[in-house]
C-alpha cells in the first residue's frame, strides 16, 4: 500500500500544456484536475485549467475527491458545477472521480447527477482518507496493512482497497443502470483484480500503486490475463464481460 500526502506538485497548467504540445503523443493522455488548497473559486479555476489544456489531452477528469490536499474532497452537491464548467471549456470527454468514502446517500446523489448530466464517465474510486486503526465501520480493509506506522493524513491506496472498490463499482453500475461508463480503480494488482472490476461494471481499469511494486510490465500481464479470463467465461471479447455480474 501507499499513503500519498504530497499535495498537488505541478508547475501549473500553462507549463504542462506547453510541454504536451512539444511532445510527440504515443498514447492516450488525460488531465486530472482538482481544487488546490489556496483556491478561492474552484469553478473559475477549473474553467481556466481545462481551457488551457484543451487540445493537449484526450480526456479530462474532474477530481472532486482528492484527500491529499486541503479542500480537495468536494461536497457531492457541488460536483455538478465543476463538471459543467469543465465541459464548457473543453472539446474532449469529461469524467468525474469520486471518493471510496461516500456513504449510501452520497452515492445515490452522485449517480443521479451522472445520469442527469449524461456524464462521459465515472472514475470509481479515489484513494481513501480512512485508516484501519480508526475506521472499522463500515468495513473497508479486507487485507491487513503490514506496517503499524501509517500517517493519518493523505490518501491510502493499494491492495487493501480492492474488495471495497469492486463493491463500489458494482453499486454505481447498478445505480446508473449501466448507462454511465465506469473506470474502476483502487487496489488493482493482478488480472484477477481487474477482471473482477470489469464483471462488476467497469469499462476501463486503472492502476497506480501496483506499478510502484511490480513495474510497468504489469500492464501487459493484466491485459493478457484479461483475455484468458474472458475466454474462459465464454466471452468473445473482454468488453463483453462488462457488468456480467449483473446479468
Amino acid at each position: 500500500a501507499v499513503v500519498n500526502f504530497v499535495g498537488l506538485p505541478s508547475e501549473g497548467a500553462e507549463v504542462v500544456a506547453a510541454r504536451l504540445k512539444n511532445t510527440e503523443k504515443t498514447c492516450v493522455v488525460g488531465a486530472n484536475v482538482t481544487k488546490n488548497a489556496i483556491s478561492k473559486d474552484a469553478v473559475a479555476d477549473h474553467a481556466r485549467v481545462v481551457k488551457t489544456l484543451d487540445g493537449c489531452v484526450d480526456f479530462v477528469v474532474v477530481n472532486a475527491s482528492c484527500p491529499n490536499v486541503k479542500g480537495g474532497v468536494v461536497d457531492v452537491k457541488a460536483m455538478a458545477a465543476l463538471v459543467e464548467v469543465a465541459r464548457q471549456n473543453t472539446s474532449v470527454p469529461v469524467l468525474l472521480k469520486v471518493s471510496p468514502d461516500l456513504d449510501e446517500r452520497q452515492r445515490r446523489t452522485v449517480a443521479r447527477t451522472a445520469l442527469r448530466l449524461k456524464l462521459d464517465g465515472l472514475v470509481v474510486a479515489n484513494t481513501t482518507a480512512r485508516r484501519p486503526h480508526r475506521d472499522s465501520t463500515p468495513p473497508l480493509f479486507k487485507t491487513p496493512l503490514l506496517s503499524p506506522d501509517i500517517p493519518d493524513r493523505g490518501g491510502l491506496s493499494g491492495p487493501p482497497l480492492v474488495e471495497n472498490t469492486r463493491a463500489i463499482v458494482h453499486d454505481f453500475y447498478r445505480k446508473t443502470k449501466g448507462r454511465v461508463p465506469i473506470v474502476g480503480v483502487g487496489g488493482v494488482s493482478s488480472a484477477d483484480d481487474a477482471y473482477a472490476l470489469i464483471r462488476a461494471g467497469a469499462s476501463l481499469v486503472q492502476l497506480y500503486t501496483a506499478l510502484v511494486y511490480h513495474g510497468p510490465g504489469l500492464g501487459c500481464e493484466i491485459r493478457d490475463g484479461l483475455v484468458e479470463r474472458a475466454r474462459r467465461d465464454g466471452f468473445e471479447r473482454v468488453r463483453d464481460a462488462v457488468g456480467a455480474d449483473h446479468r
